[in-house]
């Protein structure tokens, strides 16, 4: 046979061999995505085996179904391109997620081939993005100076993310968005590549990064800039915080740190202050851990700006320290400190009834109900305007939170409620969506308001309208205002169509950045058993438009069937 016979023969067999594994895959894969993964075959390249066959099968069984916003296709890479070369075929189809994307992740900080390297890093990130703490236990035990070829790979990786994070592929016939590229594990990879900063240089690389792709997540910028008052001088962490100032564009909580540290910078304890106070009062969380940080560092006891200044560097950010009486003097609005005395004068303003309310304190609360104002403490129509005043008077944002004062404007709001007159819900709405807003008026006032019944529900439909057309990404307020819309909804049913109107707008909105709110919506929509918005919901989570730690689909297919 002639070496042209040979080749042709050859030929022919590689087709036959390609056309019997197509249909074996045709008939072994999830339906879901056989057509999809094939019609990709060959970008993933010769090594698709049936050991990545039997690890999607497997993965399959293990779920019960293909997980919403996880790419399937990604998986078949992973499993065909990284997870078959390292394990055999029956250890690749009885590892779990998280076991396959852990061994990936230490494999990729191995391998010498930087191509190679980025590949596991994300096939491992694809499956599992909680495998970013793996790689960062990794990176953490590499010496140093291959710590910097580390951080130099995965800042490549971001660059790959930054020219794929939106990228999508519509399947029309499928009628659903199929994300080939899953947007979250990127987000904590930017996250932890500012624990890599090996100089400032890099701090320039990441605002690139953050700039091009309008990625402007705050942890991703605590982060930054943590390390970069950490690691560099004076003058260089100066020049990374304008850098990251100026990338970020949106009001959040990222935003008013740096806002923040730029005022430090220049000794000015007033607007340092207002910005820094207010984007701890949006996380309390933070503000616990930075004062935990601070007294164990000793500077709660440190004065003046060098203390703040030291503070800041010692955990990135300038936090809260209560002991600072320069700090505190404008931790309310930039208003001056009230003495003792001040705050005396200033509490016997109030008259008559209301007096009674400054000396009821926490342990008065109880539920909501607890007490009748009106019977209790002759609290009449009358006093409408003094329990307003109380509201928002800054007198009780500083007093000691542990005296019986400190709670009186809880006291005046469920007075109010009692009262019932309409005129008071613009102060209710004001305290409501104060941005030092309380975990008390968080979690009560929407209940307070929606007691008014159809009067709140329209200035909470224009608030809430306003708000989310608004590019604002702090979409604390419209939770709230989203929460007395379906309370208002639940006390009176004439008003349930035009509230499920609105929540189903929310659900059908395309900004990226509602993610949560689409899913605090889509709780409440279930809670009313809006049946009739189902086909919409589900098309919102096969978008990867829908905030999971809310809820999932089954969970509402359960709660509206009356199951749930």
């Amino acid at each position: 046979m002639s070496k042209k016979s040979k080749k042709a023969e050859r030929k022919k067999k590689q087709r036959q061999e390609r056309i019997r594994q197509e249909k074996h895959q045709r008939k072994v894969l999830p339906p879901q995505i056989t057509d999809r993964w094939l019609d990709d075959l060959p970008s993933f390249g010769p090594k698709v085996s049936f050991a990545a066959e039997r690890w999607l099968r497997g993965y399959a069984l293990r779920t019960g179904d293909w997980v919403v916003g996880l790419p399937e296709l990604a998986l078949a890479a992973a499993a065909a391109d990284a997870l078959d070369p390292v394990v055999g075929p029956g250890e690749a189809a009885d590892a779990s997620p998280s076991e396959r994307a852990q061994e990936l992740a230490y494999q990729a900080m191995e391998v010498p081939n930087e191509e190679r390297s980025l590949q596991l890093v994300k096939a491992a990130l694809t499956i599992d993005p909680a495998c970013v703490d793996a790689l960062r236990m990794r990176i953490c035990q590499t010496p140093g100076q291959d710590r910097v070829g580390i951080r130099a790979r995965l800042l490549d990786l971001s660059e790959t993310v930054a020219a794929t994070l939106d990228q999508r592929q519509v399947d029309r016939t499928g009628g659903r968005l199929t994300l080939l590229v899953s947007a979250r594990p990127f987000l904590r990879v930017l996250d932890e590549l500012a624990m890599l900063l090996v100089d400032d240089r890099a701090v320039d690389d990441l605002v690139a990064v953050l700039r091009r792709i309008g990625l402007y997540d705050h942890l991703a910028v605590w982060h930054i800039a943590g390390e970069a008052f950490s690691q560099f001088d004076e003058e260089t962490r100066w020049r990374c915080a304008r850098s990251l100032r100026e990338a970020v564009t949106t009001r959040d909580l990222g935003r008013m740190v740096l806002d923040g540290l730029l005022a430090l910078q220049q000794n000015d304890l007033r607007p340092a202050a207002q910005w820094l106070t207010q984007a701890f009062r949006m996380n309390p969380l933070l503000r616990r851990q930075v004062m935990a940080e601070a007294e164990e560092r000793g500077l709660v006891q440190a004065t003046g700006g060098m203390g703040l200044e030291a503070a800041a560097i010692a955990h990135g950010l300038g936090p809260l320290i209560d002991d600072l009486d320069d700090f505190e003097g404008w931790m309310n609005d930039g208003m001056p400190w009230m003495t003792d005395q001040d705050q005396a004068s200033a509490l016997a303003t109030y008259s008559g009834p209301v007096v009674a309310l400054l000396g009821l304190g926490e342990s008065a609360l109880g539920k909501i109900d607890a007490i009748d104002y009106r019977q209790a403490h002759g609290i009449e129509p009358e006093q409408r305007e003094q329990l307003e005043r109380m509201l928002s008077d800054p007198v009780f944002r500083q007093v000691d939170s542990q005296i019986a004062e400190a709670f009186a404007p809880i006291h005046a709001w469920r007075a109010l409620a009692q009262i019932g007159d309409a005129r008071s819900l613009p102060a209710l709405f004001a305290t409501l969506l104060d941005p030092e807003v309380s975990d008390w008026d968080f979690e009560e006032l929407p209940v307070v308001i929606a007691r008014f019944g159809a009067a709140a529900l329209t200035q909470a439909m224009d608030e809430h309208h306003r708000r989310f057309v608004d590019t604002d990404d702090d979409e604390s307020p419209l939770l709230s205002l989203q929460h007395i819309l379906v309370l208002v909804a639940e006390r009176t049913s004439c008003t349930r169509a035009t509230v499920i109107e609105r929540l189903r707008w929310v659900v059908a909105d395309s900004q990226m950045n509602r993610a949560t709110s689409r899913g605090s919506a889509i709780v409440h929509l279930a809670a009313l058993h809006a049946v009739e918005c189902l086909p919409l919901i589900e098309q919102a989570f096969a978008d990867g438009m829908v905030d999971t730690s809310y809820t999932n689909l089954p969970r509402v297919r359960r709660v509206m069937s009356g199951k749930g």
